[in-house]
């Protein structure tokens, strides 16, 4: 009788032991998911609705429809990750050392901008090549950030190939260059298509009625010459502030889209980015690479 309570014990501390780590798996989130815009989704419905994101391929995402329920869970979790970036690029963007952090926070920004990678290449794209636009830069930026340049290459290039995707906004060509050539192969004509985008931009807000073209046009100036930086950098140096100065004017830039928030979400990805692929070059700023 005493071996077999002994026994029954064992069986249910186990037991009770093996709950406890289910409910530790279940409910302790990472540390990339302490943010108010994750509580409305569990940490399992999370892992979920992570893996039904990694199922869905570039063209499958494109042309095969979708369980409604698993795309709203997906895009929900894609909103989650882009809110709780948002936040914090806002909390960190007024520190003279930005983007300076902990090493432990660096990796946590490239896990969350993994998972983000994951969850929006799974979504259908936009019939509107400006959705689609933002799309691209916004997934180019993320693959940046996660370490996984050639994630947003997987991406593109069946849907380029399908003939499913719209050619490139110039400004999108510009920007993917600068983020995922190791070695920019023609600088000048990089040069020659911010130009022209600039030219481009300036006037476009004259010949625009609506207020909503006005401020996005003023929103992608910012970005062309956050672009011009960079591009500048990458080839003939620039002071150490460079990184506070290209995240001001995408912070700007953000300010002038209100109601747009992927394309909000897109440049503090691509503020995450840049920092990513500056910070490496700069010698004279103690940076850890994300």
């Amino acid at each position: 009788m005493r071996n077999y309570l002994h026994r029954h014990w064992e069986a249910n501390v186990g037991r009770a032991r093996e709950r406890s780590a289910t409910r530790t798996r279940n409910v302790a989130p990472d540390p990339c998911e302490r943010h108010w815009a994750f509580d409305a989704m569990s940490v399992s419905a999370r892992r979920t609705t992570l893996a039904q994101a990694e199922r869905r391929t570039p063209l499958t995402a494109l042309t095969v429809p979708a369980d409604s329920k698993a795309l709203e869970g997906i895009a929900a979790l894609s909103t989650a990750y882009d809110l709780a970036a948002g936040e914090r690029f806002d909390a960190e963007v007024g520190a003279p050392d930005w983007p300076a952090r902990a090493p432990h926070t660096a990796h946590e920004l490239a896990l969350s901008a993994d998972r983000a990678l994951t969850l929006l290449a799974a979504l259908p794209l936009a019939e509107d090549p400006d959705a689609v636009s933002v799309r691209r830069l916004h997934l180019a930026a993320l693959a940046v950030v996660a370490g996984k340049p050639d994630a947003f290459r997987q991406w593109r290039e069946p849907l380029v190939a399908a003939g499913r995707m719209p050619p490139a906004f110039m400004l999108n060509v510009v920007w993917e260059s600068l983020l995922l050539d190791q070695r920019l192969a023609d600088p000048d004509a990089l040069r020659e298509q911010v130009a022209h985008v600039r030219e481009e931009l300036t006037v476009a807000p004259t010949r625009s009625a609506g207020l909503d073209l006005a401020m996005r046009s003023f929103a992608q100036l910012n970005l062309v010459t956050a672009a011009g930086d960079v591009l500048t950098y990458r080839t003939r140096g620039a002071p150490t502030n460079v990184l506070s100065r290209l995240a001001q004017l995408l912070q700007d830039a953000r300010r002038g889209t209100p109601g747009d928030r992927e394309m909000r979400a897109m440049l503090v990805w691509l503020a995450y980015a840049v920092a990513a692929r500056v910070a490496p070059l700069n010698d004279q700023l103690v940076l850890p690479s994300v």
